[in-house]
């Protein structure tokens, strides 16, 4: 990871929340790691990355990201570790994933670590991103070349997948796009989790160089998006 993270006013906010966790204090940290970059240590590749996490004694798992590159360069204690540089909106949408089952996010855990629990993250997004006007959906103007045929081929790979939808999110907060993929299945919790990650894994080399966001059709947001349009593919069930 080339980029260079510092974060010297936060690093100094977090050390004010360790000596004296005030309301006050706790304010100004979170005004400072609204508008902050973090670094988060990933394994695996680009599409299918997996997020570090550690437990407490009471089995609670948080999210590991770190405030800044020397605090992340200590942590990997000389191994080669990749990372990846996050907003402080990227880890609230990760670490408020029912699906991910945290606890919430620790920043720069075992030393000057400072942790936000899920209930506090769940109010954060809440409040910085409503649902109704954080992103647009919509068709693209073109497809990638060979994604229909790549769909197609998963689902004579995979017999439990039904339906896919695909469309273009873009997130109004900082205009990013993604392709949005929602999946409907018969299937429930992990197996569901692993049909999910594997699509991922299967088409982000088809999907010019976009990155995906794929959920499952269970979710409200997902039946929304879809109520009013057809699916990008479906098994045809005779």
């Amino acid at each position: 990871m080339n980029d260079k993270i510092e974060n010297k006013e936060l690093k100094e906010l977090m050390a004010n929340v360790r000596a004296d966790s005030s309301e006050e204090n706790m304010l100004k940290l979170l005004k400072a790691a609204a508008v902050a970059s973090f670094i988060v240590p990933v394994d695996g590749k680009e599409g299918d990355f997996r997020f570090h996490a550690v437990s407490d004694g009471k089995n609670r798992r948080h999210m590991v990201v770190f405030s800044d590159s020397a605090s992340f360069d200590k942590a990997s204690e000389g191994k080669r570790q990749n990372g990846i540089v996050a907003t402080f909106d990227d880890i609230l949408f990760v670490v408020t994933e029912e699906k991910m089952g945290l606890d919430g996010f620790v920043i720069n855990p075992g030393t000057d670590e400072v942790l936000f629990g899920k209930d506090m993250c769940d109010m954060i997004r809440e409040q910085i991103a409503p649902p109704d006007e954080s992103v647009k959906v919509g068709q693209p103007d073109h497809w990638p070349e060979k994604l229909r045929e790549m769909t197609e081929e998963f689902f004579k790979i995979d017999k439990d997948i039904k339906k896919v939808w695909i469309q273009l999110m873009r997130r109004m907060s900082d205009d990013n796009m993604n392709w949005l993929i929602i999946i409907e299945s018969d299937l429930e919790d992990d197996r569901e989790k692993y049909l999910l990650d594997s699509f991922r894994s299967y088409i982000v080399p088809y999907l010019d160089s976009l990155p995906p966001v794929v959920v499952s059709f269970r979710e409200d947001f997902a039946r929304q998006v879809t109520a009013s349009t057809d699916p990008y593919y479906e098994r045809d069930i005779k």
